[in-house]
């Protein structure tokens, strides 16, 4: 097989960009919290994965310390929530993040 000797092989993508906006924010710990992620852009609905600080996906089953609605889609757009329960927020730090991650429905992760 000469299949290694290719050196210049074009392949077509479809790049698709989404908006997303955020808005950082100091927040009190005596009542639960919302962080909203909004997108636009998108050609259809796509479930948000919500990040913690440990930068591991926060479960949807993690009903102790948050309550994630994934929002409704509407011409192309989307605003998911996460809400951060004050038993999380008393255990958080000044520099602690939470992040939104959106995967295309259409091209499966590798």
């Amino acid at each position: 097989s000469n299949e290694w000797l290719q050196t210049n092989k074009e392949t077509t993508v479809v790049l698709n960009v989404f908006d997303i906006s955020l808005v950082d924010r100091s927040v009190v710990t005596v009542t639960d919290q919302t962080i909203t992620c909004s997108i636009s852009g998108l050609s259809q609905d796509t479930p948000v994965t919500w990040i913690g600080p440990d930068n591991n996906d926060i479960s949807s089953t993690d009903t102790e310390n948050y309550v994630i609605s994934q929002g409704s889609y509407s011409l192309g757009s989307k605003s998911a929530t996460l809400a951060i329960k004050t038993a999380k927020l008393a255990t958080l730090t000044s520099g602690d993040v939470f992040k939104c991650k959106l995967n295309s429905a259409l091209i499966p992760l590798l």
